[in-house]
């Protein structure tokens, strides 16, 4: 059964056109004779050089990087083994799938019938087989260069498949020959044939050459048949061992070259059985030495991936240590700022009340404290919008102090007999005063009249003071100018 087989190779466009439309002027010597040779078929579907243009045209729409491939790189021929069942139609099919995969576009299928040889005997070996013309570019692009391997190979089943051939043995090293080499190699065979022919012929001679010898010379010689027998079970033996190599083969077929008596062969083939255990000793030495290494490396490597996954576990561990270590230090930095805020709050008040105390006013004095401790607590941040689990038992204890201290001054505040009250921003922070407050303020602090007065109404001025009052438009004083650039 034929063997199927589809091979590309880069072609020149007139050479190739000439030789599979058999245009040549001379025609080839490769061909039968012409009372062998059967019709070709031929199918010429398009112009390469124009489907070249074509392909030029779309790249350049396409603004494609790089330089366009000459047409010599991007012609290709594939030729494919056939049947003498084969038609234009089924290469057709395959010309057709070629170019729906694999975006080949096909320019020309010839089927040649009219190439083989004539052996010894006479009988006519054709050689069935197709070119299929291709140019290899799609959109302008070059895709020959695309198909790997693995898709020549997935191609050589799909071919095989579509001709209903039996597909080539995969991964084999041999190469499709072309027409002249096709010819060259049934030649060879030819002359292989013949020297078996004389080499069969010598053998012969030397037994007839035996038939001449002493009778009792002739009784110890083994005829050339019992020669053969013997060495012929000796090869046997060499084929089921099956680590035979070729020299050893051809030493024992060159015992049949001459005739040999029943020592010398069994001597010969003891020679040879003898060279055969000394060459197998040695590489059955030289294979264990190989397995002990390997063994050693591979001892080596175990060793060495239990000691990197101990690294690695104790790594790991401690980089969870770290991560919980990291967290807890975070923790502690929250509670330890959100004290150090409060109790810098409260050290704000303890010296407030201890130096702004005044026990012959004693009402202004604690609306005073009570006005600074609540400026200070706003200014702190003792109520973030998330804390640690400790932050937010101690946040607690500071919410009731407050509330606590809040209750008391708003019951005191009921008490009293309503006032009216200005709002006055002191240190960029708004604060409801009565006149009184007022006075007691600029008695403690008279740099700051100027600016109380700037936030009142001329009526409030009046009010507070008796008498109209003007804002001041002239310079402040330096204390209360260095005082509020600090401020800002």
């Amino acid at each position: 059964m034929t063997i199927s087989s589809i091979h590309f190779q880069k072609a020149e466009v007139e050479f190739a056109e000439k030789h599979n439309f058999r245009t040549e002027k001379k025609e080839p010597e490769y061909l039968l004779d012409k009372q062998y040779r059967k019709t070709n078929e031929y199918l010429k579907l398009h112009d390469p050089k124009e489907l070249y243009q074509e392909q030029l045209k779309i790249r350049n729409q396409n603004h494609a990087r790089g330089f366009a491939p000459h047409l010599k790189d991007v012609y290709w021929e594939a030729v494919v083994n056939l049947d003498e069942k084969h038609s234009l139609a089924d290469v057709k099919k395959v010309a057709d799938f070629i170019q729906q995969k694999y975006h080949l576009q096909p320019c020309s299928i010839a089927l040649h019938h009219d190439e083989g040889y004539t052996d010894k005997d006479g009988t006519v070996k054709y050689n069935h087989h197709a070119h299929l013309c291709f140019l290899t570019m799609d959109k302008g692009i070059s895709t020959m260069r695309k198909i790997r391997s693995k898709e020549l190979r997935q191609m050589q089943t799909e071919v095989a498949q579509l001709l209903g051939l039996e597909r080539g043995k995969e991964n084999s090293k041999a190469t499709r020959l072309d027409h002249k080499q096709y010819r060259e190699k049934a030649k060879e065979l030819e002359q292989k044939d013949a020297l078996y022919e004389k080499e069969i012929y010598s053998l012969e001679q030397a037994l007839d050459t035996a038939h001449d010898r002493d009778l009792e010379t002739q009784e110890e010689l083994l005829t050339l048949k019992e020669q053969k027998k013997i060495v012929e079970a000796e090869r046997k033996k060499y084929k089921d061992e099956a680590d035979h190599i070729a020299s050893e083969y051809r030493a024992l077929q060159a015992l049949n070259k001459t005739l040999h008596t029943k020592k010398e062969l069994d001597d010969a083939l003891a020679a040879l059985r003898k060279d055969y255990e000394d060459r197998l000793a040695k590489e059955v030495e030289k294979t264990n030495t190989l397995n002990s290494t390997v063994n050693g490396l591979k001892a080596q490597k175990d060793y060495f991936e239990k000691a990197y996954n101990a690294e690695l576990e104790v790594h790991q561990q401690l980089q969870q240590e770290n991560k919980e270590l990291r967290a807890e230090l975070e923790a502690v930095k929250k509670e330890r700022d959100y004290l150090s805020e409060f109790n810098s709050a409260v050290l704000q008040v303890i010296k407030a009340m201890h130096s702004e105390f005044d026990l012959e006013h004693p009402v202004q004095s604690l609306k005073k404290i009570y006005i600074a401790w609540k400026s200070q607590s706003q200014k702190t941040s003792i109520t973030p919008q998330k804390r640690s689990q400790s932050d937010e038992s101690t946040h607690e204890r500071v919410e009731v102090h407050q509330n606590s201290q809040s209750q008391s001054m708003s019951k005191f505040e009921a008490s009293q007999p309503k006032e009216k009250f200005y709002k006055i921003e002191i240190s960029r922070q708004e604060y409801l005063m009565t006149s009184k407050d007022i006075h007691e303020w600029l008695k403690d602090y008279p740099e700051d009249k100027d600016s109380f007065i700037k936030q009142m109404s001329e009526a409030d001025r009046r009010e507070i003071f008796g008498e109209p009052q003007q804002a001041p438009q002239q310079k402040q004083s330096l204390f209360t100018r260095v005082r509020h650039s600090l401020e800002r």
